[in-house]
C-alpha cells in the first residue's frame, strides 16, 4: 500500500467532504423550507458526504481500517445516469466524467468542487451514462490496496 494512495485519498476524501456537506448546509437554509424530496435528498447528501470526511481522517490518521470506508466513498462516486425519470452523479473535490448520450455523442466534463445531482423526473431529453474517472482510479486503487492487505 502506497502512502501517496493514503495522502491522495484522505485530503480528497476529507476537502470533498467538507465541501460538500458545507455546500448541503448551505443550501438547506438557503431554500427556506424543507420540503419531502429536499429532506431525502439533503440526507442522502450529508451521509455521502460525512462518509467522506470519515474516511479521510481515517486515511490521514493512519487508522487500522482505513482503506474500506475510503473505497465505499470512491465507488459511490463513480457512476453518472441521467434521463427524463432519474438521474445521478456526485463528485468529492474533483470530478471528471466521460460520458456518452442517446443523441449520441461522447464527451467529458470536468467540476472542481463537491456536488451531488439526484433528480427524479426533472433530468434531461436524453439518456445519458457515464462514469467519474478520478472516483473509478481511487476506486479500484483503494479496492486494491484493501485486497492486497486482508490476503
Amino acid at each position: 500500500m502506497s502512502q501517496r494512495l493514503r495522502i491522495t485519498s484522505g485530503y480528497m476524501s476529507l476537502v470533498g467532504g467538507v465541501l460538500g456537506f458545507g455546500l448541503m448546509l448551505w443550501l438547506l437554509f438557503q431554500t427556506g423550507r424543507i420540503e419531502p424530496a429536499i429532506a431525502f435528498t439533503f440526507a442522502l447528501g450529508s451521509s455521502l458526504f460525512a462518509l467522506g470526511i470519515y474516511a479521510g481522517a481515517a486515511a490521514l490518521r493512519q487508522s487500522g481500517n482505513w482503506l474500506l470506508p475510503n473505497f465505499v466513498f470512491w465507488l459511490l462516486q463513480v457512476p453518472l445516469f441521467a434521463s427524463p425519470v432519474i438521474s445521478y452523479y456526485s463528485s468529492a473535490a474533483l470530478g471528471t466524467w466521460l460520458y456518452a448520450s442517446s443523441e449520441p455523442r461522447i464527451g467529458w466534463s470536468f467540476y472542481l468542487g463537491s456536488q451531488l445531482q439526484l433528480s427524479v423526473g426533472q433530468g434531461p431529453a436524453e439518456i445519458v451514462a457515464g462514469i467519474n474517472v478520478i472516483a473509478a482510479i481511487l476506486a479500484v486503487a483503494t479496492g486494491r490496496a484493501a485486497w492486497q492487505s486482508d490476503a
